[in-house]
């Protein structure tokens, strides 16, 4: 018999079923003791600590347009709502906003998914004004964007692909530089090599950004993104 610390398995198995249903029953419980970042059954909420549970939270909240709108109003960034945008079957943007601040840093109205607004947003709050703070010592007060929505196929270093690029449905956008509001500006395109400080700075605010999207590309990538950062939330994971 296969034997944990002594135990026999039975024994083993019968202990993780009893935690699992006290786990589920405290989660359930009227007045659950459990914090809410800890609680699956709790709804995903922008103060909460970020923990083990937010990304499946957050997922599920952004499953719900009408949720994943109340998601932007807790932010309280520069949003409006529009009506879904379709140019073909191909090129779309469904659950469209036009977004014109993050975490505090203005940017050029651009029109996206309310998703990908959302994760953008909480990329710009967890990662990239933490990350200023430490490594320049001050804040964001804008970021120029290369847009979210084109109606186009990738652009790769292979020609002749027709497969459509995830901006094509506005679940991708491209970050190019950042102003600070000591009046500095910092670019990929002039301070991804260089300077230590500016460096770290992007390189912090790249490895972050991989928390909130399933892709993410640098400099590092290839020379198609030597000036920006492309971050999508397409079906492929790659953080380079």
């Amino acid at each position: 018999m296969i034997k944990f610390f002594g135990w026999g398995i039975g024994v083993v198995c019968s202990i993780l079923l009893f935690f699992l249903l006290l786990v589920t029953g405290l989660a359930y419980a009227p007045s659950s003791p459990l914090p809410s970042h800890l609680n699956p059954t709790k709804p995903f909420n922008t103060e909460d600590p970020l923990g083990f549970l937010t990304q499946y939270k957050l997922n599920r909240a952004l499953a719900d347009p009408a949720q994943c709108l109340q998601i932007l109003r807790d932010l309280n960034l520069g949003f409006s709502p529009l009506p879904d945008k379709e140019e073909t079957p191909t090129c779309h943007i469904k659950s469209r906003v036009s977004l014109r601040t993050v975490a505090g840093a203005n940017i050029s109205p651009v029109e996206t998914r309310c998703d990908t607004a959302v994760r953008f947003a909480l990329w710009g709050k967890h990662v990239v004004q933490p990350a200023a703070q430490e490594h320049l010592g001050t804040q964001v007060s804008s970021m120029t964007h290369y847009s979210s929505y084109a109606c186009r196929p990738m652009r790769t270093s292979r020609s002749g692909t027709t497969r459509m690029s995830e901006h094509a449905t506005g679940n991708a956008i491209d970050v190019a530089a950042f102003k600070l509001t000591d009046g500095r500006r910092i670019t990929l395109k002039d301070n991804w090599m260089g300077d230590p400080a500016p460096t770290a700075f992007l390189r912090h605010v790249r490895d972050g950004a991989c928390e909130w999207f399933n892709t993410v590309l640098s400099p590092d990538y290839n020379a198609l993104h030597a000036d920006h950062f492309h971050f999508d939330q397409g079906r492929w994971n790659t953080c380079r």
